[in-house]
């Protein structure tokens, strides 16, 4: 690839994996760290994000086990719990637990402001598949010309998303999108507010995706990229497979929908007429209202099973707009990443963003959970852990000079060292990996001492700094917490 061609971001396709419990989440671990540090406005500065930064309230029982979220009410010896179960790796959810007073030896209450906090957090969680079908229905989407065909386009305050996938599941990945900014903007505070956000590009199919990176003499093969010169993302849906499917179970909602409506609107006038008629036959106010009543359960009957089926039609179709967004985000969050941070963050004319680092964070980010607003990097990145131990186990592994070393085009294969792609992000996400977690490197000064264009240092000695020892004391502990991950 030639010194003028645009930066390029590869990804590793990756399943989720739980961390064991004796892991501490990134977040947590460096919660006073760099992730909170720069500019920020109050209101994100101070907003909870996580689950370990929510106001919780917290019941240990006399067994140890301890519950941690809301005590909703307290009656006849026993308290209603609304617990807030985040399992590393895997969603949040809730869970109402009533625990009896005798059993309880500890009580840790909030003030009632955090308390409301609290409540309003869970209220906004159990209604959130409402929110969200609320909020897609209210993004606005445009037609614009994009490379000589028509696209959709949604535009807000921190991106622009373009697409020629299907507008309700483009308004549906617009939602998700617009949630993982704003997690990206709580755990990457903007130092650059003003800054021109990244346009995001969603394509239908392969072809497309294809068309579009040819106008940049791009031929790649990798499903998403992020051309820095362009400040552009481009992704491939694969959607074209899974169009119709969608297509079907909203055209038998829709119908479902319509026959409930009519049914309904064919009750109301029933009612209306047999009132009427009780009317005329003298029958008193009372007696009227328990006849109608018992009319009414009479014709609603038949409605239940209609209402059921349009429900399941509602969960299917949430789960499948799920599953497509799912993958586009797990596509898109890791060149997002890219994008927003030399928008945000670190732009190219201040820091020297390395890219073992860039390509290290952004691998642990897209295999994050979201949880409303919420990106919870409490896992590790499975694929890249299976890839890196296997190389560690090697009789000629990666090393930590060597990833350190490498260019942007090592990454996207284009040296000639023996070192593979896979190999080489798996090791930039271990590095990223253990030294925030394990190690607490990546707090505000160092970090930035580290990325400042004032540093000049060769990148190894540049590396000791950060770290704070030597390379050849450094590479054995971080391989062998490496190899201990689970």
């Amino acid at each position: 690839m030639s010194a003028r061609s645009p930066h390029i971001a590869t990804r590793l396709a990756a399943t989720r994996l739980a961390v064991p419990p004796r892991t501490v989440p990134w977040m947590l671990a460096i919660a006073a760290g760099w992730l909170v540090a720069g500019p920020l406005a109050a209101a994100e500065r101070n907003a909870p994000t996580l689950a370990g930064d929510w106001p919780m309230e917290t019941v240990v029982r006399d067994d140890g086990r301890v519950f941690r979220g809301l005590i909703d009410s307290a009656e006849n010896g026993w308290l209603r719990m609304v617990h807030v179960a985040r399992p590393p790796g895997r969603p949040m959810h809730l869970v109402i637990l009533p625990v009896e007073r005798s059993r309880i030896a500890r009580i840790e209450r909030v003030s009632s402001e955090q308390r409301e906090e609290l409540r309003r957090r869970i209220d906004h969680f159990r209604r959130r598949a409402s929110i969200e079908a609320g909020r897609e229905a209210a993004i606005e989407l445009r037609n614009v010309q994009r490379w000589g065909q028509p696209m959709k386009a949604h535009r807000n305050r921190w991106f622009t998303l373009v697409g020629t996938i299907n507008p309700e599941v483009l308004r549906h990945v617009a939602v998700r999108t617009d949630q993982l900014f704003t997690a990206l903007r709580q755990l990457l505070p903007p130092r650059n507010r003003s800054a021109e956000g990244p346009t995001l590009v969603v394509l239908r199919s392969s072809d497309e995706y294809r068309d579009v990176l040819a106008r940049f003499d791009l031929v790649l093969d990798n499903p998403a990229c992020y051309l820095r010169s362009e400040n552009l993302v481009v992704v491939r849906s694969d959607l074209a497979g899974q169009e119709t499917a969608l297509i079907e179970i909203r055209r038998r909602h829709d119908r479902l929908q319509q026959q409930l409506d009519a049914l309904q609107k064919s009750i109301a006038q029933q009612l209306d007429a047999r009132r009427r008629q009780l009317q005329q036959q003298g029958y008193s106010r009372g007696t009227i209202r328990r006849l109608l009543l018992r009319e009414q359960h009479r014709l609603e009957e038949p409605l239940a099973e209609r209402r059921e089926k349009l429900e399941q039609f509602e969960r299917e179709n949430r789960r499948a707009m799920d599953a497509v967004a799912d993958q586009l985000l797990e596509r898109l969050s890791h060149e997002s990443l890219h994008a927003y941070i030399d928008a945000y963050v670190y732009p190219a004319d201040r820091w020297r963003l390395p890219t073992w680092l860039a390509e290290g964070l952004a691998t642990m980010f897209e295999t994050a959970q979201l949880d409303g607003h919420t990106l919870r990097v409490d896992a590790p990145n499975p694929a890249a852990l299976k890839t890196l131990q296997a190389d560690l186990r090697s009789d000629d592994p990666v090393s930590v000079a060597e990833v350190i070393r490498s260019p942007a085009d090592a990454f996207l294969g284009n040296d000639d060292t023996t070192v593979s792609t896979g190999r080489r992000y798996a090791a930039a996400w271990g590095l990223v990996y253990y030294l925030a977690i394990d190690r607490a490197l990546l707090e505000p000064d160092r970090l930035d001492r580290y990325l400042s264009t004032d540093n000049t240092s060769p990148p190894i000695e540049r590396f000791e700094r950060l770290t704070g020892e030597p390379l050849n004391r450094f590479e054995p502990r971080w391989r062998a917490a490496m190899l201990r991950l689970r």
